[in-house]
C-alpha cells in the first residue's frame, strides 16, 4: 500500500502516506549508519517525498534507493567534505567554549562562533533539494546553495526552523525517528519547491564563482523574480 501513495479511499490514502513515511524514514536512518552516506541518503528521501508524497506517484521505496545509486559517490564526498567541517567547528567551539569559562568576552565570542553555523546548516538545507532537483558539479552545488540562502532568506529560516523543531521533538521523543525524518522532509519540502518551482530545469541556476559573484548571482535573479511577479 505504501508503494503506491494514490488511491481513491482518503483513508487509504492517508495510511499509505504514513507507510510511506515510516518505511522511507527508516531506510533513510539505515543508510545514514555509514555516515559518509548521510548526504547521497538525504537527497534521497527528499527526492520520494517530492514525487511519491507530495506528487502521489507509486513507488516511494523504489525510487529512494534508485536516487541514492545515482547520487552515492557525489554525495559521498560532499558528505566527507561536511563531516571535516563539522569536525573542525566542534573542536573549535570547545576551545572557546573553554576560555569562555576563564573569561566572560570569550565567552560572548562562543555565542557568536556558534551562531556563525547557522551560514553552513543553511547551505546544507538547500543543496539538499537542489540536487535532487538539477544535477550539479560539486563547487557549482555549494556555490548556489550559499546563493539561495541568500536570495530566498524567508525559505532559508522557514527551512532551518522545521529542522530544529524536528531535532527538538526527536530528542524528547526518540522513537518518532522512525516517521520524523520523512515528515519533516515533507514540510520543507513544500517551501523550497515554491522557490525552485520559480527556476526551468532547462535553465538551471548556477551561481558563478567567489562571494560577490554569488551575491550578484542573488541580486540578479531577485530582480528577474520580482519582474516576473509583476508582469504576472
Amino acid at each position: 500500500m505504501s508503494e503506491h501513495i494514490g488511491g481513491e479511499s482518503p483513508i487509504l490514502r492517508w495510511a499509505g502516506k504514513l507507510g510511506a513515511f515510516f518505511g522511507l524514514s527508516l531506510f533513510w536512518l539505515l543508510c545514514c549508519l555509514p555516515v559518509v552516506t548521510f548526504f547521497p541518503a538525504c537527497v534521497a528521501l527528499y527526492d520520494s517525498v517530492v514525487h511519491c508524497v507530495h506528487g502521489d506517484e507509486p513507488g516511494a521505496f523504489g525510487r529512494f534507493f534508485t536516487t541514492l545509486k545515482d547520487e552515492l559517490f557525489r554525495g559521498i564526498l560532499v558528505s566527507v567534505l561536511w563531516l571535516v567541517l563539522i569536525a573542525v567547528f566542534v573542536v573549535g567551539f570547545q576551545i572557546v567554549n573553554n576560555m569562555g569559562k576563564e573569561n566572560s568576552v570569550f565567552a560572548m565570542y562562543s555565542v557568536v562562533y556558534a551562531g556563525t553555523m547557522l551560514v553552513p546548516v543553511s547551505m546544507l538545507a538547500w543543496m539538499i533539494p537542489l540536487q535532487a532537483r538539477f544535477q550539479y558539479k560539486f563547487w557549482e552545488l555549494h556555490r548556489t546553495a550559499l546563493s539561495f540562502v541568500i536570495l530566498h532568506l524567508p525559505a532559508t529560516i522557514g527551512l532551518i526552523g522545521i529542522l530544529v523543531l524536528a531535532v527538538m521533538v526527536s530528542i524528547v521523543i526518540l522513537p518518532l525517528l522512525l516517521l520524523i525524518p520523512a515528515i519533516t522532509v515533507t514540510f520543507q519540502a513544500a517551501l523550497a519547491e515554491k522557490v525552485l518551482k520559480k527556476y526551468e530545469e532547462d535553465e538551471m541556476p548556477v551561481a558563478k564563482e567567489g562571494l560577490f559573484a554569488n551575491l550578484g548571482f542573488g541580486i540578479k535573479k531577485l530582480v528577474y523574480s520580482f519582474s516576473a511577479d509583476y508582469q504576472n
